[in-house]
């Protein structure tokens, strides 16, 4: 009786450690080999959409010419208010894109703006004027101003990232969330996306495998939303006694009621 029990318990401990072993599948693109060249998605470059902010500035040789171009930014003062071109004073004024994709640009008025690069819609700006004999030599700057990508669930620090640049890789992202917690389901990560339509669409990544590179969610957008869901064992802790079977305790306990139970039935049988 007593090597049974001994056994037994035995088999709980084994039971109880690999219950309880570190979660799998915790490390990025794990199939890429080392000197191997990947194409992956292609660079797809932020692009200007309705409700985005823009801060445009033209500059020249003749600052006069070129403030009439740039949006006037209000600056009050006790008594009153008074206006500076935008640029000035380091201070900016923001366009904000309508819903039909344009803006009330100065002079020119309304331009169609959604689906440009920052590139792009710099280089209309700029052809136009120099197209319209205003300004020979005009610099024009266009930069976002409200660019954000929400980051979500099992990340060290979740939240909403301002973006900084004209393209940003789910990779990105999830660094500037401090990387995944060790309980994050690295192989079905999901990226939510607003369409030009209203709609939004729903995108699963694999975070584990070299895939996840020709993924169309590979370079995010604005307003793009990335979530990491838990693995099973984060589950399992949700739950009052989700991990209690998982431990050597509770194998130890079963052993030892078991244990009893097999002594007193020994005992009334002898």
């Amino acid at each position: 009786m007593k090597k049974f029990c001994l056994f037994l318990a035995f088999v709980a401990i084994v039971l109880g450690l690999a219950s309880c072993k570190a979660p799998e599948n915790i490390v990025y693109l794990q199939d890429v080999k080392s000197g191997q060249r990947l194409e992956g998605a292609d660079l797809s470059m932020i692009r200007i959409r309705p409700g985005d902010q823009l801060s445009i500035v033209v500059s020249s040789r003749n600052p006069e010419l070129s403030a009439i171009f740039n949006l006037a930014v209000p600056y009050r003062y006790v008594g009153g208010t008074s206006f500076t071109p935008s640029g000035t004073n380091s201070q900016t004024a923001y366009f904000t894109v309508s819903s039909d994709g344009t803006i009330d640009y100065p002079v020119f008025g309304d331009i169609e703006v959604s689906g440009l690069t920052r590139q792009e819609l710099s280089r209309k700006i700029k052809d136009m004027i120099i197209g319209g004999d205003y300004i020979k030599d005009p610099v024009v700057t266009v930069d976002y101003a409200n660019l954000t990508i929400s980051v979500l669930g099992e990340v060290t620090t979740p939240g909403k990232y301002t973006i900084s640049k004209d393209r940003i890789t789910i990779l990105e992202a999830i660094s500037m969330a401090r990387d995944l917690t060790i309980n994050g389901n690295r192989e079905d990560v999901l990226v939510l996306r607003e369409e030009q339509d209203g709609s939004t669409q729903s995108y699963r990544v694999d975070m584990t495998r070299s895939g996840l590179m020709y993924s169309p969610v590979y370079y995010l957008q604005q307003n793009d939303v990335v979530y990491v869901s838990p693995n099973e064992q984060r589950r399992r802790q949700s739950r009052a006694t989700g991990n209690t079977v998982m431990t050597p305790t509770f194998w130890l306990s079963i052993t030892s009621t078991l244990c009893t139970v097999a002594t007193l039935i020994y005992t009334l049988t002898k």
